[in-house]
């Protein structure tokens, strides 16, 4: 009969800081993402506020004015979605591997004994 495998204490304790710093990159890469979200929302708020105050004449500007600075700003919106799909992807991968390395520090922490959400 074989003994039992031992897993390196210092092991586990690397691994534990791995899995905080994977759950804290996810989290980076989710509030980028958010960040991008409330650009994108507040480039569309201006849109609408322009297009009010033009209607309502309380600014002086022109319909063609109006059309430039729209399209100025949806060209900015352009850039911005564009910026949120690549920090989707980016926090979806983050996600992904703090996910894997959580459970693969939980299954170790199991094997070696331990209880996985000891502090």
């Amino acid at each position: 009969m074989k003994a039992p495998h031992t897993l390196d204490p210092s092991r586990l304790d690397r691994l534990r800081g791995q899995s905080e710093d994977a759950i804290s990159a996810a989290a980076r890469a989710q509030d980028a993402h958010l960040h991008v979200h409330q650009k994108i929302g507040a480039a569309r708020a201006d849109i609408r506020l322009w297009e009010e105050r033009s209607s309502a004449n309380l600014v002086d500007m022109s319909r063609r004015q109006l059309s430039e600075k729209t399209a100025e700003i949806n060209e900015q919106i352009a850039k911005l979605v564009a910026e949120k799909n690549r920090l989707y992807a980016v926090a979806e991968v983050a996600r992904e591997k703090s996910s894997a390395i959580r459970e693969l520090y939980r299954r170790c922490a199991e094997f070696a004994g331990v209880d996985p959400y000891a502090r």
